[in-house]
């Protein structure tokens, strides 16, 4: 006879999942499938639960995890987590019940299935911030503000705010996710998440020129004009350039705009 298939319903936060492990234990049920929507499919032998976010409960979750593995290990689980690679709800949640079956060894079994696909996540998303920190220019506004936009697979500007906000702590500037539609805007003293629906800011993520300062077109000018100076013809290798700067990234670079 066909066994029921269990699938766990809940919110998409990093709480919920935590919650979901809790679950889990406490009921003794572990899920062939979690999803994050309530849209789930009819199927005769599909038995689906909602998984409630309680704060209690993943704080226990968390507390313990980070007593079993370590604090920086756990919030790479966040960051995988939150960065919104599909499909990895199910692998996170199963590896973070195997730690506490097993015991933190479980990270070094690089056979496990569900190891490997954090790990893999780990490196996408770890490569995904190294190169917003990268490739992230900004544009001077005439109210003196510096505007970056950008585009990430995942969802990794948060993860690389405090190196901007270390190198640029005197100044003022929003890093925008032109992909999600949201951006983080920096004061001088703190950090505000900010979503934009001003006309003035191009696909390309261009501010237009009536609101930028003075001497910031300029300045993009002689940006190009340097570019184009030290590359020399005969020693252009396409294939290793895109290798280091990927092509999708190159709509949102300055040197890359003429």
């Amino acid at each position: 006879m066909e066994s029921f298939r269990i699938t766990f319903i809940y919110d998409k936060s990093f709480d919920g999942l935590l919650t979901a492990v809790f679950e889990s234990f406490e009921h003794r049920q572990i899920p062939d499938a979690i999803t994050g929507s309530a849209d789930v499919p009819a199927e005769l032998w599909n038995e689906p639960v909602l998984i409630t976010t309680d704060c209690n409960k993943s704080d226990r979750v968390w507390y313990a995890l980070v007593k079993c593995i370590s604090s920086a290990t756990a919030n790479r689980f966040f960051r995988i987590h939150y960065s919104g690679i599909e499909g990895i709800d199910l692998p996170l949640f199963r590896l973070i019940r195997k730690i506490f079956e097993k015991g933190p060894g479980i990270l070094e079994n690089h056979a496990d299935p569900d190891v490997l696909a954090i790990k893999k996540a780990d490196r996408r998303v770890s490569r995904e911030a190294e190169r917003v920190a990268q490739f992230v220019r900004f544009q001077k506004t005439a109210d003196n503000i510096y505007f970056a936009a950008f585009e990430p697979d995942y969802d990794v500007i948060p993860m690389v705010l405090g190196h901007f906000r270390d190198r640029f702590a005197d100044q003022r500037w929003i890093i925008y996710d032109m992909r999600r539609k949201k951006g983080y805007y920096y004061n001088g003293h703190e950090l505000q998440w900010v979503t934009l629906t001003s006309d003035r800011i191009s696909s390309s993520g261009d501010v237009d020129p009536l609101v930028l300062s003075a001497d910031e077109i300029l300045f993009q000018r002689l940006w190009q004009q340097y570019f184009r100076s030290i590359c020399i013809d005969q020693r252009l290798n396409l294939q290793l350039h895109r290798q280091k700067i990927p092509k999708k990234y190159w709509k949102y670079l300055t040197e890359k705009k003429q």
